[in-house]
């Protein structure tokens, strides 16, 4: 880096110090294997108007206004310039003659024929030009050994740098092949980078590749019309577009560098200001491009085209050096990029209104840079890809360690839930079983304060799990019949106590265009119209709690029901409404220490609600009530088969024996107390381990087995597949898994090993009934009943 920085300073050193020479006398051609400059033999004489002619400048006049120039850069401008040269050849030795420009528009060379006067060759017009080629070209023969002096008069409407070289017609050939062949690979170079970067795009979609295939092709055709080989290779020169090409696709790209960078950089989000600059540039070169094309003369169009050149370098070169500095590092490369294209751009703008001298370098100054700038945009492409490969690792590895902690976190509360439920399992139990013993009402009261103190833990178990599984996304909801009376009625019966012990009145209103029958998840409308129900009485010392069931919409296929849970409670204050739905929120502080709970509950049907495409509401006055209402979609039910899931009356009243297997002594008194306590029929006998389950069941016939999940040495699933596997007598005994966890994976672990059923601790006597009935109804043989071995 500091070999070529300090190389550019010797160069630019060089080049404005380069000395002021006076024109030589004449040229010695004697070489034909070496290129002559003719510029330090010229005189020029300036043609204001254009109007001179050969026979005016020859006259003593005008011969002595023809003056040195230092370097026959000369800037934009209208007039003419005739050129004279001396040279002394051997005779019958052709030349070419040639002006590295092809923006000239007119050029004629003199040629002496002795005493007759001058032939001309003209180039700049189609029918006259002697070579189709990319700059104007002349060959010279001369016809005698002796000095003879020509005279070469140009004009152009684009900025008049004029490299005069001579050279043999041979070496010239030789050269020309040589450079169109580095030419060609230069723009097949071009060629494939586009055709990569196109390919990325494709598989990628990200819109800076197309833009970036979009600028190698305007640069290549910007650089073809420059150095005239598109006059040479692709269009016919003049034309309409031969002489607008530079301009026009000059302009084009440096728009789409422009919005390249825009969309690279991402300045709208990091750079909104130079967003607007550049697209403020973009709309003011489109207007240029189009009146120039069609209206402007051709001189203005380079003349605007050299200072919006100049004004792009620095805009894109601001935004690289901003984008850098907010930590861009792939700007970093731009920044290069366009620090060389500023000295490239600056050097040819330099040298157009003849500011410093023409040479090889100046003159290609604009090819060397777009190169540089390709390799160097390039390799921002590839930081690029680099770049999103890192992202979408790190992304990977967030998304992995994401998992693995909402793994971790799934299995902590999985075990906490289990390892709480069990043993809060026989608190409630042993509870349930002492309510209907003999005790006086003071053991009474302090029995169900335990009963209820143990129900509200269960609740906030069950609460802290149900949100985890919604953050985690594994919700899932059922679409099976609802029966909406059977709804209604059972969450009535399961507050029953709790309005009567209030002294409450407890209303349901149900519109009479609502279907009784519909398809949803009726665990979750159970669980989320409970809630609501269970905070109205909850919050309502005296008064009603009212249900209302109402038709928002009856269509052929869907219909949507609105529930709300109005009661004369406590209310809640108007600014507290719109964060009562926020987890561990309520009302006020004092709302938690008279009436308890975490807030949890409201911000699970929320969850619940919206997951299913519904949404929720409340309206509250402090001391004179509130109105939770739910909007919920739901499918029609048109025909209905009626199952006959009701429990006969002679059922559990005929003999009933079940085998519970559980290594926890507490939990298989509870289950054997709850079994026993239902129905003086009904008997449960015990096994300590799976082990002993299994032995127990190979002698005896049971109307179902209760499994639980979590035993020492062979847990439930186990023994379901050792009794599916090893005991194919026994394959109509319904195994029903008992489990304290909530955990749905659980369930559907207990499934895959064999089991039917699953009821969580601790369980209801008439839920277990209904299940085996069940069960055994799909699963016996008829004529098969239970009997001692």
């Amino acid at each position: 880096m500091r070999i070529f920085i300090y190389s550019i300073v010797v160069w630019i050193f060089q080049l404005f110090l380069l000395p002021i020479s006076n024109a030589q006398n004449s040229l010695n051609l004697q070489n034909d294997s070496v290129t002559y400059n003719l510029n330090p033999y010229l005189k020029m004489l300036k043609d204001p108007h254009r109007s001179l002619s050969i026979t005016q400048i020859q006259s003593p006049v005008f011969q002595n206004r023809f003056v040195s120039h230092p370097d026959f850069s000369l800037g934009f401008s209208q007039a003419g310039y005739w050129l004279q040269f001396t040279i002394l050849s051997p005779p019958d030795k052709s030349w070419i003659l040639s002006i590295h420009n092809p923006l000239l528009v007119h050029a004629k060379l003199y040629i002496p024929k002795g005493d007759s006067g001058f032939q001309v060759q003209e180039w700049g017009s189609q029918t006259t030009k002697l070579y189709s080629y990319k700059y104007p070209i002349f060959s010279i023969k001369p016809q005698s050994a002796t000095p003879q002096t020509y005279y070469l008069y140009v004009w152009g409407d684009g900025p008049l740098d004029l490299p005069v070289l001579i050279e043999s017609e041979t070496f010239f050939q030789k050269k020309d092949h040589i450079e169109q062949f580095w030419q060609g690979i230069f723009y097949g170079i071009l060629f494939v980078m586009a055709v990569y970067n196109f390919i990325l795009y494709v598989f990628l979609r990200d819109l800076s590749y197309l833009y970036y295939v979009l600028y190698l092709i305007l640069i290549a055709f910007f650089l073809l019309s420059l150095s005239g080989y598109g006059n040479e290779w692709l269009w016919s020169s003049p034309s309409w577009w031969s002489d607008r090409a530079v301009f026009i696709t000059g302009n084009l790209t440096a728009i789409m560098i422009v919005i390249f960078c825009l969309q690279f950089l991402h300045l709208r989000k990091t750079l909104p200001t130079w967003y607007k600059i550049g697209r403020y540039f973009i709309i003011v070169t489109v207007v240029e491009v189009i009146l120039g094309a069609f209206l402007l003369d051709l001189s203005l169009n380079m003349l605007l085209l050299t200072i919006t050149a100049a004004i792009f370098v620095i805009i894109i070169l601001s935004i690289s050096i901003k984008s850098y500095q907010n930590g861009n590092l792939s700007a970093g490369y731009l920044l290069l990029a366009w620090t060389v294209m500023l000295i490239s751009v600056g050097i040819a703008v330099l040298n157009a209104f003849g500011l410093i001298p023409s040479n090889t370098f100046t003159l290609k100054s604009l090819q060397i840079g777009s190169v540089t700038d390709v390799i160097l945009i390039s390799l921002a492409l590839v930081d690029r890809i680099h770049s999103i490969q890192m992202q979408k690792i790190q992304i990977e590895q967030e998304k992995n360690n994401a998992e693995h902690n909402q793994k971790v976190k799934e299995e902590i509360l999985a075990t906490m839930s289990h390892e709480i439920r069990t043993p809060l399992n026989a608190v409630i139990g042993f509870a349930k079983l002492l309510e209907k013993t003999n005790t006086t009402q003071t053991q009474s009261d302090y029995i169900r304060h335990i009963h209820e103190s143990a129900e509200n833990l269960l609740v906030l178990i069950n609460d802290i799990l149900d949100l985890s599984k919604i953050n985690a996304g594994k919700v899932t909801f059922e679409q099976v019949e609802i029966n909406l009376q059977e709804c209604v009625r059972h969450l009535f019966e399961t507050l029953q106590f709790q309005v009567t012990e209030k002294k409450l009145e407890m209303k349901a209103d149900i519109q009479e265009d609502v279907p009784t029958l519909f398809l949803g998840d009726p665990v979750r409308l159970n669980q989320i119209l409970l809630n609501l129900l269970s905070n109205a009485v909850k919050f309502t010392p005296k008064g009603s709690v009212t249900l209302r069931i109402r038709t928002l919409k009856l269509e052929k296929q869907q219909i949507a029901l609105l529930f709300e849970v109005e009661d004369t409670g406590i209310g809640i204050p108007a600014n507290r409404l719109s964060s009562i739905f926020e987890g561990f929120t309520q009302a006020s502080d004092q709302t938690t220490r008279m009436y308890g709970g975490t807030g949890l509950g409201l911000a699970i049907v929320k969850q619940l609600v919206e997951m299913q495409g519904g949404n929720i509401a409340v309206k509250s006055h402090p001391g004179i009530g509130s109105v939770f209402s739910v909007a919920l979609p739901f499918y029609r039910v048109y025909s209905v088969t009626e199952k006959n899931e009701t429990v006969p009356a002679s059922f559990p009243e005929t003999p009933l024996v079940l085998l519970i297997i559980d290594d926890n002594p507490l939990n298989r008194l509870i289950a054997q107390s709850t079994v026993h306590n239902a129905s003086s029929n009904a008997k449960a006998e015990l096994a300590g381990s799976g082990q002993e389950g299994i032995e127990l069941l190979k002698k005896t016939e049971y109307h179902a087995v209760l499994i639980d999940l979590q035993m020492p040495d062979m847990d439930g699933y186990e023994v379901a597949r050792h009794i599916r596997t090893h005991l194919p007598d026994k394959q109509h005994i319904p195994l029903i898994a008992m489990t304290a966890s909530l955990d749905d994976r659980d369930h559907e672990q207990a499934l895959a090993a064999g089991m039917h059923d699953i009821v969580t601790k601790p369980f209801e006597a008439g839920v277990l009934f209904k299940k085996i009935f069940k069960l055994r109804a799909n699963l016996q043989n008829p004529g098969n009943e239970p009997n001692q071995k």
